[in-house]
């Protein structure tokens, strides 16, 4: 039986989801040459990709790490978690340059910042929920 939307809890795992859907969507549209054009590349579009994949693996890497009272753990989880907060907000001024660069439309722009937006109000979420839960 399925739940009703309204019911339904945020899970663990849906900040890794957000992040996968952020990587990929900014992937795809960094390397169509009709959208970013390919001179640029080593001026802003290598970092924005770079950035975003950052964002992914950082959770990745948290999410795979067990705490279970383990102090240094914990401090390593939430160390992650913060840096990919921290990618997140340099995200954001990457997808302004490349707005006025590309003259992206600002439906797209919109569309971006809001997905990473977000994706960092669901890591500070998690951190919080883990600094929380473990005592810290």
């Amino acid at each position: 039986m399925s739940v009703p939307v309204n019911a339904r809890k945020e899970g663990k795992l849906n900040v890794l989801v957000l992040a996968l859907d952020l990587t990929t969507y900014t992937i795809m549209i960094c390397k169509n040459p009709k959208v970013f054009n390919p001179l640029y590349n080593t001026a802003i579009t290598n970092d924005i990709v770079h950035t975003s994949k950052d964002i992914y693996i950082k959770l990745w890497r948290a999410n795979n790490i067990v705490v279970s009272g383990d102090k240094e753990k914990l401090t390593e989880r939430l160390k992650l978690q913060s840096e990919a907060a921290e990618c997140c907000n340099e995200l954001l001024p990457m997808i302004q340059i490349a707005a006025k660069l590309f003259h992206l439309s600002s439906k797209r722009v919109k569309y971006w910042a809001e997905k990473t937006i977000e994706l960092r109000g669901y890591i500070r979420k998690w951190r919080d929920a883990d600094r929380h839960r473990y005592g810290t």
